[in-house]
C-alpha cells in the first residue's frame, strides 16, 4: 500500500511540476510578508523558506501572535504559532495550493495583523512623542508625522482604511492656538 501513495506521489509531483509551482508560491510569499507585513512595523521579521515562512513579534509583544491567530480564525483562516513564547505567527499553506486562495489567506493575515497591531502602534506612538524633541519627525510604523514646533497635549486616532493605514493625529495646542489635524498616508 505504501508503494502505490508513494508512486502517486511521485506522478503528482512530476505530472504537475510541483516544484515550479512551490517556488512560485515561495516567491509570492516572500515578497507579500517583505513588502506588506514587514511595512507595519520596523519591529516585525519574518523569516523562511520554501512555503513555511514565521513572522516573529517577539520585539513587539508575544502575545500579539496568538491575538492574531484567533483574529485570523474568526475570519476563516487557520494559522498557528511557534517559538519562544509562543510569539511567532507560522505560515504553512499547503504544496497544492492555488494562487488566488494563497493570496486571499495572505489577505486576511494582513488584516489580522493590522487589526491586533493598531493598540500597539498607538502605544508606540504615544511613547514616541512624548520622547520626541520639537522641531523634528517622528518616525513610526510605516509614517513619518513632521512636528513643527506643536506642543502636543491631549489625543491622537488612528483609522484603516480598506488599502492604506490613514494615520491621523489631532494636535490640540495651547489654549491661543487653533486646532491642527495633520493626516499621513503611509508610502
Amino acid at each position: 500500500m505504501a508503494f502505490v501513495g508513494g508512486e502517486a506521489a511521485i506522478r503528482y509531483y512530476v505530472e504537475n511540476k510541483l516544484d515550479v509551482v512551490v517556488k512560485h508560491n515561495e516567491n509570492i510569499i516572500k515578497d507579500f510578508l517583505l513588502r506588506e507585513i514587514c511595512s507595519l512595523d520596523h519591529r516585525i521579521m519574518v523569516r523562511g523558506i520554501g512555503m513555511i515562512w514565521g513572522i516573529d513579534f517577539g520585539k513587539i509583544d508575544a502575545s500579539l501572535a496568538l491575538k492574531c491567530v484567533h483574529k485570523a480564525f474568526d475570519m476563516q483562516l487557520i494559522l498557528e504559532v511557534a517559538g519562544r513564547s509562543d510569539a511567532v505567527l507560522k505560515i504553512m499553506p499547503p504544496l497544492t495550493i492555488e494562487e488566488d486562495v494563497l493570496m486571499n489567506g495572505l489577505n486576511i493575515l494582513r488584516k489580522s495583523i493590522r487589526l491586533n497591531l493598531l493598540p500597539f502602534s498607538l502605544m508606540r506612538l504615544q511613547e514616541v512623542c512624548m520622547k520626541q524633541p520639537f522641531n523634528s519627525t517622528i518616525h513610526g510604523a510605516g509614517w513619518e508625522v513632521p512636528m513643527e514646533s506643536l506642543n502636543i497635549t491631549t489625543w491622537m486616532a488612528i483609522t484603516l482604511t480598506s488599502k492604506f493605514p490613514l494615520l491621523v493625529i489631532r494636535f490640540f495646542l495651547n489654549a491661543n492656538r487653533p486646532l491642527i489635524h495633520s493626516q499621513v498616508m503611509k508610502s
